[in-house]
């Protein structure tokens, strides 16, 4: 029978996908906010930028202007962002299989932790990215345009749920392992 907190592991590496590929598809990363005028649809996702004038595109659509500043940096935040999201579906799965297949191993649970710690790292490398970049270019206006929107954020929960599940998960190999001196490939 799986522990509480294994159980409890697991439903956060989902959530933290979950929210990973909310954070990915969705294009409100940032928003156009400007004070005291008629909202107008512009916002911009990882992968698509909207406009009122003509809908939303891919944002290497050859219709979709990105400026010349954007282009290294952007892509950089797409990528480390994507493998990312890829190490931490990795880890959830790697959670379910350990959890579904009768006991936890030290192995698995050691395997798993090391996809949620790489999941963790790219994905805050990326944040951390957008947000320097963010602050470059919209930092010093007092009120800026474009404000960081939901999707960013919910980028931000899914790389905080990650590091905790991973914490947790952690604990749970440790906390099992008892000090018996059980080796690797044995059920805890």
């Amino acid at each position: 029978m799986a522990s509480c907190p294994a159980v409890t592991a697991m439903a956060i590496f989902l959530v933290a996908s979950i929210c990973g590929v909310i954070a990915m598809a969705t294009s409100y990363w940032m928003e156009l906010d400007i004070a005291g005028a008629v909202k107008v649809l512009n916002h911009w996702g990882l992968w698509q930028k909207c406009t009122q004038n003509w809908g939303c595109k891919w944002v290497y659509d050859k219709d979709v202007k990105i400026k010349a500043g954007y282009a290294g940096w952007f892509q950089a935040v797409q990528g480390l962002y994507t493998v990312g999201l890829v190490f931490g579906i990795c880890a959830a799965i790697g959670s379910m299989v350990n959890l579904c297949s009768g006991g936890i191993t030290r192995c698995c649970t050691n395997f798993t932790a090391t996809l949620a710690f790489i999941s963790f790292l790219s994905m805050a490398a990326s944040l951390a990215l957008f947000g320097v970049k963010y602050h470059d270019i919209y930092g010093d206006i007092p009120q800026a345009p474009y404000q960081l929107s939901w999707s960013f954020y919910f980028a931000v929960s899914a790389t905080l749920l990650e590091i905790l599940a991973m914490v947790l998960y952690l604990c749970v190999g440790c906390c099992n392992m008892g000090g018996s001196g059980v080796r690797s490939y044995q059920r805890i």
